[in-house]
């Protein structure tokens, strides 16, 4: 009989008031670890999500690029690559919205988070609907690769905005895989 992946669900945080993070350190015997997430944010400030892990918020230690389609306001746009460093694992730039129409989505998939001896992979698809982006309402989805460069194992996820604040009504969901 093959193998199969099984997704268990560790944890869900659906806030009722207003957050700036979303905590997750209760978790083990799994392979990987998936965020499953729709936020909306509570400010006029964009900004990013950044799952930041073990409270290491150096920028040093996290690197990404990320793939990028967006429509504003009847323009396409495509970003093929975007990379660099930042404290946490960039798991979207396009942020936050910020207004409750607005949305945005997340599937985070964080590989092998147990082990201690390699960095830390992350794979995250996003995608979002911001009524008042900036110079007009905004629809985007983007691919973001990021890696935890340090071979400890991860413990504690802090699913940040950059203090922007979630609004209530954010979810997001941890799930574990393990091997059946």
């Amino acid at each position: 009989m093959p193998d199969t992946l099984t997704y268990e669900p560790i944890g869900t945080t659906t806030l009722t008031s207003s957050s700036s993070a979303i905590i997750f350190n209760s978790f083990s015997g799994y392979t990987d670890l998936v965020i499953v997430a729709i936020t909306a944010g509570n400010t006029s400030t964009m900004s990013d999500i950044k799952p930041i892990v073990n409270n290491d918020n150096t920028g040093a230690n996290y690197a990404y690029n990320v793939f990028s389609y967006s429509h504003r306001s009847g323009t396409n746009s495509i970003e093929e690559a975007k990379s660099g460093s930042y404290a946490g694992f960039l798991t979207d730039y396009y942020g936050t919205p910020t207004t409750v129409l607005g949305e945005t989505f997340h599937i985070i998939h964080f590989f092998d988070y147990a082990s201690t001896n390699h960095y830390k992979q992350v794979l995250a698809i996003n995608g979002a609907y911001l009524p008042n982006a900036g110079s007009g309402t905004q629809a985007a989805i983007d691919y973001v690769t990021s890696i935890w460069e340090n071979n400890n194992a991860i413990t504690e996820i802090k699913f940040w905005d950059g203090g922007a604040y979630f609004k209530a009504g954010t979810k997001v969901t941890l799930f574990g895989i393990k091997k059946a």
